[in-house]
């Protein structure tokens, strides 16, 4: 005899017990007859002279849940026992187990990529960007730009692609969205990405030196799968941050991960913002140590010009 027959049989006088019966069975039958169930019945026929592996409760609540998904009212309202889940038949044992649904694996991604996608110093407007928002906001000469941008992100294989973006352009042309959007897109793909503005990153490293977290802050940047080095060319850089923290950041990521520049500078006028810094007594070896930098950034990125119309200026 089964748990609910055991339970019945001490609870409900004898003279209403078959009514129950016939009434449980009649539930019981309704339950097999729904597609879900049918489905699993076809893996798990119910077995013969042993109690059955999941039971009209369970089985009840596999069917009423899964037609709960059927008729989603989205995840807010979820009237599943678990909010988000699911129950589905496990691949290798006669058991239920519960999965999330497509809207919560959605709410879990996005969770995901607001802590993934580690931003410093760095505007939520920005973080915020997508190529969707771009793209609606129809300029013409910012277009190639933004392709190149997408055509990236879309291309991107981690440890195969190592040349990144050198974007460029006077001020106000929207290069920082575009990376953000970078940031992103590339998130939204599995990517870690690292996003930092250069001016401020270069202030904070020199106050790191008195909280011995100039290797950790360096570090972070040197094994992000993809760099976004936000405005370089705008900081006021010394001998000591040249040389001995953008130097090997750059270095260590040369022909291994991509690393993607905004900038108001050419290349060339990048070349000579490094060259002339504070401190610098042998303007020779600036040029030199700015020569070598250069050679870690030209040869590893496709440089695209970002022009069109002043943002800033002229507004949406």
């Amino acid at each position: 005899m089964n748990h609910f027959a055991a339970v019945v049989k001490q609870m409900v006088p004898a003279e209403r017990r078959e009514n129950i019966f016939e009434r449980f069975q009649e539930i019981s039958n309704q339950i097999e007859q729904h597609p879900a169930v049918k489905e699993l019945r076809k893996k798990w026929p119910r077995p013969i002279g042993r109690p059955d592996y999941f039971g009209p409760i369970k089985l009840e609540q596999y069917a009423r849940e899964r037609d709960n998904c059927q008729n989603c009212p989205g995840l807010e309202r979820c009237p599943n026992q678990i909010p988000g889940y699911f129950p589905v038949l496990d691949e290798k044992l006669p058991a239920l187990t519960n999965v999330p649904c497509s809207e919560k694996q959605a709410e879990m991604k996005r969770s995901e990529l607001s802590a993934r996608i580690k931003s410093q110093y760095i505007k939520p407007h920005i973080l915020n960007s997508t190529f969707k928002q771009l793209i609606e906001e129809g300029d013409p000469e910012r277009k190639p730009a933004l392709l190149a941008a997408m055509k990236f992100c879309e291309n991107f294989e981690a440890g195969k692609t190592y040349r990144g973006l050198y974007l460029y352009g006077p001020m106000g042309r929207g290069k920082s969205c575009l990376a953000g959007a970078m940031a992103n897109r590339l998130a939204q793909r599995g990517v870690d990405v690292l996003m930092v503005y250069v001016p401020d990153f270069i202030r904070e490293i020199k106050d790191a030196i008195k909280t011995n977290e100039v290797e950790e802050k360096v570090a972070a940047m040197r094994e992000a799968t993809v760099l976004i080095l936000d405005d370089i060319g705008a900081e006021q850089l010394g001998t000591w941050t040249r040389d001995e923290i953008l130097g090997p950041i750059l270095q260590e990521r040369m022909e291994a991960r991509p690393t993607v520049y905004t900038s108001n500078l050419t290349l060339q006028q990048l070349e000579s913002h490094l060259a002339n810094v504070a401190k610098e007594k042998d303007k020779a070896i600036g040029a030199l140590n700015a020569e070598r930098i250069m050679e870690r950034i030209e040869p590893f990125v496709d440089v695209v010009q970002v022009l069109g119309r002043n943002w800033r200026r002229e507004g949406k």
